[in-house]
């Protein structure tokens, strides 16, 4: 996931100020002031992610904070790998593309 996020490239100002796969915090999240926090645990599907992301919202008020079904389509090889990113993609450009697929994405704030 951290090497999909790099890719992105409305992504890299936080992960270049947080360190590519560093431990950070809460405080330095928010330092980093986010236009919007992507949830993807791996081994949680949607439902799972969304639960987590809850806490999310909760250290980060006013931050727009979505869940994404990370271990259906982010963490496997292959073809569900493009769905990822096609996700990501619809999260972060919303109006640039197509929205994804039902299920896969959620805004939980």
């Amino acid at each position: 996931m951290v090497r999909l996020v790099s890719l992105l490239p409305s992504a890299t100002e936080i992960v270049d100020a947080l360190g590519l796969g560093d431990v950070t915090t809460w405080a330095g999240i928010a330092a980093a002031e986010p236009d919007l926090v992507v949830v993807a645990p791996c081994g949680y599907h949607l439902a799972g992610a969304a639960g987590q992301a809850l806490s999310v919202t909760r250290e980060l008020p006013g931050v727009p904070v979505w869940a994404i079904d990370a271990d259906g389509i982010v963490v496997r090889p292959g073809p569900r790998l493009v769905n990822g990113v096609e996700a990501l993609a619809s999260v972060i450009h919303p109006g640039a593309v197509p929205a994804a697929p039902p299920g896969s994405v959620s805004r939980v704030r």
